[in-house]
C-alpha cells in the first residue's frame, strides 16, 4: 500500500458528522425508550409474532398484550426521532439513502392487499407482520441517530449488553428453580433444555451466540480494565446457557459466526479472543453435568437450594473467567508490539483462514474418531454425536422447505401476505407434521412477499452489510489500523450481534420474534451509521428543501397515526381479556361479554381471534338451549370472517358442526371433501365424509335411488384408495423422521365394513372391523363397531360368542340392536332414520 493512499471517501469526514447538535433531551428520550424496549421487551415471551392457535383464540390476547404494549412505546420513539430529524443536518449520503429505503421493508408487506387481483391469505396475520415489519423499520432508524451521536452510541452498546447479560442471569435463575413460569424449561427426547424468555431453545441460543460474542469482543477490545473483567465475568454463564440449550444448531453456527467476526480486530487481539474464549469454554464445561444434573432433580421436586453448590461454582468460574482476561490484556501489549515490529498486518486475515483449516481438521478427526467426544457432558455429547445431515431435525427441515418452496411457486411474485406459510403449508405438507413457522427466514420471506419483496429486503441487509465492511476496510487502511470511535470500529458491537442472528434466522424462525428482529434492525441502523456523507449544502430551496422538511414530517405523522392504531389495538386486546373474564364469572351474563367482544372487533376489524371467540360462545350456548338466533347470530359472523381468512381451520369445523346439527348432510359433506382438500393429512375430515358417503347413500337407498346409493358407498372405497396411496407416500419418508400415523382410524374402518355388509360382504367387513375391535365396550361408538362385527360374522354363520356376549354384557338393548341389524338385507331392512336412532 502506498504511504501516501487517501481514500476516496475521506474518512476524517466521519467525526464533523457527529459534532455535537444540541437537542440532548432529545437523544436521551429516544435512547431511554429503545434501552427500555431492550430491557422489558424480552420478559413477554420475546414479542413472538405467532401465527393463531387452532381452536384456542383466546390463547393468542396473551401473546398479543405485551405486543400492542411495545407497540405504543415504539411509535413515541418514532415521534422523538421525527423532531431530532428536524434539527440534524441532511448531508444527502448513504445514511439518508438508507433512512429511506428501509420503508421499503414494511412497504413490500402491503402490496398483496394493494394491487388488484391480489388479497392476503389472512387479513389478520396480514395487519399483524405488517406491524411488526414497521417496528423493525423504525428500530433500523433509531440505530442510525443513536449512533450518529458517540457518547449516545457508547450507551447503547452499553444498553444492548447489560440487556443481554440480564437475560441469561434470568435464564439460569429458571434453570435451578428460582424462578416459576411455564416454559422456560422445555423437554423433549433429548432431556430439558433452557428456552428461558423465549419458551423456544433455539431461539434463544441464537441470542446467546450474539450475547456471547459481544461480551467476547468486548471484553478483548474495551479500554477499560474493569469494563473487561465485566465482559468476561459473563462469558462463563452465557457459555453455560448456550450448552442447556442443546441446541445443534448454535454449536455448528457459533465457529462460522466467529470466524467471520475475527478479521475485524487486530492479529493481537484475535489470539487474546481466542484464548480467552478457550478458557471460557473449559470452564463452563466443568460446571455443565453438574447443572444438568441439578437441574433434573428440581423438576422432580427437589428444593432450589439444592443448586447452592451450582451456584458457588458459577461464581467462581465467573471470576476464574474475569481474572483470566486481566492476565491476557499485559501479554497483549507485548503481543501488539512484537507483532507491529515484524509488520504483520497481514495476520488478521491469514490467522481466522488458519483456523478456519484447524476447525475442518478437527471435524475430521472427531469424525475418524468419534470416542474423542466422550470428554463432553452426556447430554452435549448425544446432541454432537447426532450433528449430520441424516438426523431427523435436518431432515424435516428438508421437507419443510421443499413445500415452503411449493408455495412459493404459486404466488412467486408479490407472496401470500403475511402468515402465508401458517395458513397454507397443510395444503402443500410432503407429510402430517405440525409447524406453524417455515424454520428459514428467507423461505418464509419468500413466501410472504415474494420474489420482489425478498429482493428489496434482502438486498438492502446485504447493501449495509456490504456498505460497513467496505467502509472498515477503507477507515483500517487509512488509520494502519483499527482505531476510531466514531468509525466502524465504534459500531463493531452492533455487527458482532447482527451476524449471528441473521446467520441462525437462515434455519429457524428467530425472526418472528419481534424482539429478536427489532434488534437485528437496530443493529443494523448502528453499522449504516458508519456510512459516509456529503458535506453539509445549502438546501433551503427546491428538492432539497423537500427532502430536508419533507422526510422529518412524514417520519411524525407516521408515528402520532401509528400510535392512535397501537393504542387502537392494546385497548382491543383489553376489552377481550375482560371478555374472557366475564366468562369465567360464576354466573356470567352473555350480554356484557358480547358487548366486550364488539368493542374489541370495533378497535381492531381484522382481528380473527375475537371473532373466533364470539362464535365459540354462541355456538356453546346454541348447543345448552337449542335457540336458533345463537346460531344465526354465529353463522354471520362465520360467513364474514370466511371472507377475511379462507384458510384458518376453525371454519370448516364450525361449517361441520351446525351443518349435522341442522340435519344437512349434504353441505356438511360439501365441508368435509373441502377440507381433506386444503388438509389432506388430517385423517379426522377423511372418517367425517366416510360417514356423510355411508348415510347419504344410505337415504338415497330407501328412497329407491340406487344409482345415487352407490355413488355414495363408492365415494367411501375411494376414500379408502387415496388413504392408502397417501400411506405409500410416507413409506419414502427416512425412518429418521418421526412421521405421524396416518393409519385408518376405527370411525373409518367402520364405514367402510357398513358398506361392505350392504353389499353382501360378510368377510370383508369382519376382516376390516376385527383388528380395530375395543376393549372398553362403555363409549356407544365401542359397542357400534362390536355390533357390526358380530353380525358380519353371524352373516358368515361364523359367529363370534365370546364378542356377542361382552356386548350383550355391556348394554342389554344390544342384543335388539344387533337383531334389527341381521336384519339388513343387501337392499332394504331398516331405514336410515331407525339406524341412526339406534347409533
Amino acid at each position: 500500500m502506498n504511504a501516501g493512499y487517501v481514500p476516496k471517501h475521506n474518512t476524517n469526514r466521519l467525526p464533523l458528522q457527529q459534532k455535537k447538535e444540541g437537542q440532548p433531551l432529545l437523544h436521551l428520550f429516544l435512547l431511554g425508550c429503545v434501552l427500555l424496549f431492550l430491557a422489558a421487551a424480552p420478559y413477554g415471551r420475546a414479542l413472538f409474532l405467532h401465527a393463531r392457535y387452532e381452536h384456542k383464540p383466546e390463547e393468542s390476547l396473551a401473546f398479543n398484550s405485551p405486543l400492542f404494549s411495545s407497540y405504543i412505546l415504539v411509535y413515541l420513539a418514532l415521534g422523538a426521532a421525527a423532531l431530532l430529524l428536524f434539527f440534524q443536518e441532511r448531508r444527502g449520503g448513504r445514511q439518508d439513502a438508507a433512512l429511506l429505503l428501509i420503508w421499503c421493508t414494511p412497504l413490500v408487506y402491503l402490496i398483496p392487499g394493494l394491487l388488484p387481483g391480489t388479497s392476503p391469505v389472512s387479513s389478520y396475520m396480514y395487519y399483524q407482520t405488517w406491524y411488526a415489519q414497521m417496528v423493525s423499520a423504525a428500530f433500523f432508524v433509531f440505530g442510525l441517530l443513536l449512533s450518529r451521536k458517540e457518547s449516545v452510541n457508547r450507551l447503547l452498546r452499553h444498553g444492548i449488553v447489560l440487556g443481554g447479560y440480564a437475560v441469561v442471569i434470568y435464564g439460569l435463575l429458571a434453570w435451578y428453580g428460582l424462578v416459576q413460569e411455564h416454559g422456560l424449561i422445555i423437554s423433549d427426547a433429548n432431556g430439558i433444555r433452557l428456552a428461558s424468555v423465549f419458551t423456544y431453545a433455539n431461539s434463544y441460543a441464537a441470542y446467546l451466540m450474539a450475547v456471547l460474542l459481544g461480551s467476547l469482543f468486548l471484553s478483548v477490545r474495551t479500554s477499560s480494565t474493569a469494563a473487561a473483567a465485566l465482559h468476561a465475568f459473563f462469558l462463563v454463564p452465557a457459555l453455560l446457557s448456550l450448552a442447556l440449550t442443546l441446541s445443534r444448531g448454535a454449536y455448528v453456527l457459533l465457529p462460522p459466526a466467529l470466524l467471520l467476526l475475527m478479521p475485524f480486530v487486530t492479529f493481537s487481539r484475535q489470539v487474546m479472543l481466542l484464548a480467552q474464549l478457550s478458557a471460557a469454554v473449559l470452564l463452563a464445561a466443568v460446571l455443565t453435568s453438574p447443572g444438568m444434573r441439578t437441574a433434573a432433580a428440581i423438576q422432580q421436586g427437589a428444593a432450589p437450594a439444592s443448586a447452592l453448590w451450582d451456584w458457588l461454582l458459577l461464581l467462581a468460574a465467573s471470576l476464574a473467567s474475569a481474572g483470566i482476561v486481566l492476565l491476557l490484556r499485559r501479554g497483549q501489549l507485548l503481543l501488539e508490539k512484537w507483532t507491529a515490529r515484524r509488520r504483520w498486518k497481514h495476520m488478521g486475515v491469514v490467522f481466522p483462514v488458519l483456523l478456519l483449516l484447524l476447525g475442518c481438521g478437527a471435524v475430521l478427526l472427531l469424525a475418524a474418531a468419534p470416542t474423542l467426544l466422550s470428554i463432553l457432558p452426556e447430554g452435549i455429547r448425544t446432541r454432537v454425536e447426532n450433528i449430520n445431515f441424516t438426523q431427523h431435525s435436518v431432515q424435516e427441515r428438508g421437507y419443510f422447505y421443499a413445500d415452503a418452496l411449493r408455495i412459493f411457486r404459486e404466488h412467486w411474485l408479490v407472496g401470500t401476505g403475511g402468515g402465508g406459510w401458517a395458513s397454507l403449508y397443510p395444503s402443500y405438507q410432503s407429510y402430517g407434521y405440525s409447524s406453524r413457522q417455515a424454520h428459514n427466514f428467507v423461505l418464509q420471506t419468500l413466501i410472504d412477499v415474494g420474489l420482489i419483496g425478498a429482493l428489496a429486503i434482502f438486498g438492502f441487509i446485504a447493501w449495509i452489510f456490504a456498505a460497513y465492511v467496505r467502509q472498515h476496510i477503507r477507515t483500517v487502511r487509512a488509520s494502519g489500523m483499527e482505531s476510531g470511535q466514531a468509525g466502524p470500529q465504534g459500531r463493531l458491537l452492533y455487527a458482532v450481534t447482527a451476524v449471528p442472528l441473521l446467520l441462525h434466522s437462515f434455519m429457524d424462525f428467530d425472526m418472528s420474534y419481534v424482539f429478536l428482529s427489532a434488534l437485528f434492525y437496530l443493529c443494523l441502523g448502528g453499522m449504516a451509521g458508519a456510512l459516509p456523507q456529503r458535506e453539509p449544502a445549502d438546501r433551503s430551496a427546491g428538492i432539497g428543501s423537500a427532502v430536508r422538511w419533507g422526510y422529518p414530517a412524514v417520519l411524525a405523522l407516521l408515528s402520532l397515526s401509528m400510535l392512535f392504531v397501537s393504542l387502537s389495538l392494546k385497548r382491543g386486546n383489553s376489552e377481550a381479556v375482560r371478555a374472557i373474564g366475564l366468562v369465567t364469572q360464576p354466573s356470567p351474563q352473555l350480554a356484557p361479554v358480547m358487548e366486550a367482544l364488539d368493542s374489541a372487533v370495533a378497535l381492531q376489524p381484522s382481528n380473527a381471534d375475537y371473532v373466533l371467540i364470539q362464535i365459540k360462545l354462541l355456538d356453546a350456548l346454541y348447543r345448552q338451549t337449542q335457540q336458533e338466533t345463537y346460531l344465526d347470530e354465529g353463522a354471520a359472523l362465520l360467513a364474514a370472517l370466511k371472507e377475511r381468512e379462507p384458510y384458518a381451520p376453525e371454519i370448516s369445523e364450525y361449517e361441520y358442526g351446525w351443518a349435522r346439527l341442522k340435519g344437512q348432510e349434504d353441505q356438511a359433506l360439501a365441508v368435509s371433501r373441502e377440507a381433506i382438500g386444503r388438509r389432506p393429512w388430517a385423517m379426522p375430515w377423511y372418517e367425517r365424509a366416510a360417514e356423510l358417503h355411508y348415510v347419504l347413500g344410505e337415504r338415497a337407498g330407501d328412497q329407491g335411488d340406487l344409482r345415487e346409493q352407490d355413488r355414495h358407498w363408492d365415494q367411501v372405497q375411494m376414500l379408502s384408495v387415496t388413504i392408502e396411496e397417501k400411506r405409500r407416500e410416507l413409506e419414502l419418508i427416512p425412518k429418521s423422521i418421526a412421521v405421524p400415523s396416518f393409519d385408518p382410524t376405527p370411525g373409518l374402518k367402520l364405514q367402510q365394513a357398513r358398506v361392505e355388509y350392504r353389499r353382501g360382504n360378510y368377510a370383508g367387513a369382519a376382516d376390516l372391523l376385527r383388528p380395530v375391535l375395543p376393549e372398553d365396550l362403555k363409549p356407544a361408538g365401542s359397542r357400534e363397531l362390536v355390533r357390526w362385527y358380530a353380525a358380519a360374522a353371524q352373516k358368515q354363520g361364523k359367529e363370534d360368542a365370546a364378542w356377542r356376549d361382552r356386548l350383550f354384557a355391556a348394554d342389554g338393548s344390544e342384543r335388539v340392536k344387533l337383531e334389527r341389524l341381521l336384519s339388513k338385507g343387501m337392499q332394504g331392512g331398516p331405514s336410515f332414520v331407525q339406524e341412526a336412532q339406534d347409533s
